[in-house]
């Protein structure tokens, strides 16, 4: 590997570690003894990392609007049919452990909580302790949002709230999952350039539900079917989102990044998603 500007290259070493590097590293080493393919440079690994970086922020900035949306269409769809405290009905959950748990864990939250509406609410009220749905909402990860939303039975609450998106239960749900990890992966500064994706979202083949035409292998593993079903999920969401916008902006700030270890195919620009 080549480095055309030492004191620099130390700089980025010294804040950023060698073992962090490597992760970017791989794809331009040509086997396990870790040699480097011909013409590879200190200053295109960088690159990638750099741009990983970026695209990083760029998918936190839109997975918060999948949320902020997410806990609203929960809220109010499931406080209609079932009142402001419908969360604390074990009836309308599958798995009554996995229940007792997550209102365990509400309540034991509420109770300390620093966030000024549940001290308020605290103060005011002491039945039902736990606070209304809209409240509880507004505590909740990603994570714990989509945990619940999966528990929740199928019934017709639970599928208006998929069709929010234009999405079935299942593939929103497997979607949920996926976004999760890419989230919690954001957060903690993971690499998503070159990573395969262990919670896969289910890619729609049926052709009332498809958006995307060409679908192989590496499709639902790698950070392309993600991005995919999340600019679905931001087109119904806001339709003048410059979600696609802004990351075909990133990609042409980073020629030299190779997307196709994202899994962006060869004619992943021929998809009419990704064009209009």
């Amino acid at each position: 590997m080549s480095i055309k500007d030492k004191p620099r290259c130390l700089k980025y070493l010294q804040h950023i570690s060698y073992y962090r590097m490597t992760g970017y590293m791989y794809p331009f080493q040509t086997d396990s003894s870790h040699t480097f393919k011909k013409d590879v440079s200190f200053e295109l690994i960088l690159d990638h990392y750099l741009f990983d970086k970026k695209l990083r922020l760029l998918i936190m900035d839109y997975i918060e609007r999948i949320e902020v949306s997410l806990r609203a269409t929960l809220c109010n769809i499931m406080s209609l049919a079932h009142g402001p405290h419908w969360y604390l009905n074990a009836d309308l959950f599958n798995d009554k452990r996995l229940h007792s748990e997550f209102t365990a864990n509400v309540q034991s939250y509420c109770a300390d909580a620093s966030e000024t509406f549940i001290r308020s609410y605290n103060s005011k009220y002491s039945d039902p302790k736990s606070p209304p749905s809209w409240m509880v909402m507004e505590t909740l990860t990603f994570g714990r949002l989509a945990s619940l939303y999966e528990n929740l039975k199928d019934n017709d609450e639970k599928k208006m709230v998929a069709q929010q998106y234009k999405v079935v239960v299942p593939l929103f749900q497997s979607w949920l999952k996926s976004i999760n990890f890419i989230r919690n992966a954001s957060a903690h500064h993971s690499r998503l350039w070159n990573r395969r994706i262990p919670l896969k979202p289910t890619i729609p083949t049926r052709k009332n539900n498809r958006f995307l035409t060409f679908i192989d292998a590496e499709t639902d593993k790698r950070l392309y079917g993600v991005l995919s079903c999340m600019l679905f999920l931001i087109n119904n969401i806001s339709p003048k989102s410059k979600f696609k916008e802004r990351l075909l902006t990133l990609f042409s700030e980073y020629p030299t990044v190779n997307i196709q270890h994202m899994g962006f195919h060869a004619q992943w620009r021929e998809e009419e998603i990704w064009t209009h």
